[in-house]
């Protein structure tokens, strides 16, 4: 399965009796996700092989023409060979150390980028088998257990994964600790001392490149042009 940061919904339209694609805001509105958008994510390159070999030609002939969806089309891929089960999760905490690069053509600012998503939901669900009616083998599920909670995001949430035990590598067993940690701590001083230290390093480099809205290296980089 695939293990994503970016959460989305297949949403069900009553009226019409199709399918759309929920953005963040729905998401986050009905707590319910079937879709994690590969841009930040793990997938194991098996899958890749499988799609690029076996992947319905009319998805990638709509991924190439278009230059869209091809999100979309992975997610319900792995989906549709794992049984209709949705994408695997990080915690919360970690989804929130996302860092958005700077680009100057963005595909989602275009005109007709959701009737062109809605569509490829619609099409990619019955192209892959995942679709009977109004209902989906693609299960929903929630995204948080609890309000307001910082771990445990997701489908299947392991709570033990990160508990050390003997055996452990050094890295995995020092990672272990330290979210042992954070689970002791509030929301407030866990954003202010792990989450916004984690985002500030893994900025540098990109900032240096420009690739950060409204700092001075962007400034430099794209405003001169």
């Amino acid at each position: 399965r695939l293990v994503g940061y970016d959460a989305r919904l297949h949403i069900p339209d009553m009226e019409s009796g199709r399918f759309e694609y929920g953005y963040k805001s729905a998401t986050e509105k009905y707590n319910r996700y079937s879709i994690t958008l590969p841009r930040y994510c793990f997938v194991h390159r098996d899958y890749l092989n499988l799609y690029m070999s076996y992947a319905p030609e009319p998805i990638i002939e709509r991924v190439e023409t278009t230059f869209e969806c091809e999100d979309i089309a992975l997610s319900f891929f792995v989906s549709a060979l794992t049984n209709g089960d949705p994408p695997l999760l990080a915690d919360f905490w970690a989804t929130k150390t996302q860092i958005k690069l700077y680009s100057s053509a963005t595909i989602s600012g275009t005109s007709g980028h959701k009737k062109v998503r809605d569509q490829c939901v619609e099409d990619f669900l019955s192209m892959l088998l995942l679709r009977r009616g109004l209902k989906t083998k693609l299960l929903v599920h929630e995204l948080w257990h609890e309000k307001d909670i910082m771990f445990g995001y997701g489908a299947e949430p392991d709570s033990d994964l990160l508990k050390p035990r003997e055996g452990m590598v050094q890295r995995h067993a020092s990672l272990a600790e330290r979210v042992q940690k954070w689970k002791h701590m509030s929301k407030e001083d866990l954003n202010a001392k792990v989450i916004s230290p984690m985002m500030v390093e893994a900025s540098e480099e990109a900032m240096k490149a420009g690739l950060l809205d409204g700092t001075a290296p962007w400034k430099a980089r794209w405003k001169a042009r």
